[in-house]
């Protein structure tokens, strides 16, 4: 199993190629490369924006060459001004996480999860609303209460859909 944070070597070298969190970087062996045999390029769409480090390239060619799928993924951006290069994470497909699935964390199906949250929703918010009218009978807190309580159950209901 892959699963590796390393840092882009030789960025600056490629006009330091805009590169954000979440991009997707293609790796290509240079077995022709004249310093390096064994290097690793990366790149970003049709631009090298750098090369994988020496120390970690052997690791790599083990794992093609035994079949796996590699993937680049930048997780860190890099910055010029401040000397930081870019972090990449290379994964096989083993190290990648599974595909979510259509359900909610609590075993709820995705369409019921949503019904419950927006009726808390709207009867929270209409507590909240109709509590006014007893401002000033004593149950003016209870009742807005109740009615945030809901609204806070209908909020954790879709943070967790």
């Amino acid at each position: 199993m892959i699963n590796e944070q390393l840092e882009l070597t030789s960025w600056r070298h490629y006009d330091c190629v805009p590169l954000e969190y979440g991009d997707e970087l293609g790796i290509v062996p240079e077995p022709e490369n004249e310093y390096d045999p064994d290097a690793i390029a990366l790149y970003k769409g049709v631009k090298k924006v750098g090369y994988v480090p020496a120390h970690q390239t052997k690791v790599l060619h083990r794992a093609r060459e035994a079949g796996a799928v590699l993937t680049a993924t930048v997780t860190v951006d890099g910055d010029e001004e401040l000397g930081v290069n870019p972090v990449v994470l290379v994964q096989d497909s083993e190290a990648r996480a599974p595909e979510p699935k259509a359900t909610v964390s609590l075993g709820i199906p995705l369409g019921v999860a949503l019904a419950v949250g927006l009726a808390l929703l709207i009867g929270g918010l209409f507590i909240c609303v109709a509590s006014l009218w007893h401002l000033f009978d004593g149950t003016f807190f209870p009742r807005l209460l109740v009615g945030w309580l809901m609204i806070l159950a209908a909020y954790l209901v879709f943070k967790y859909n």
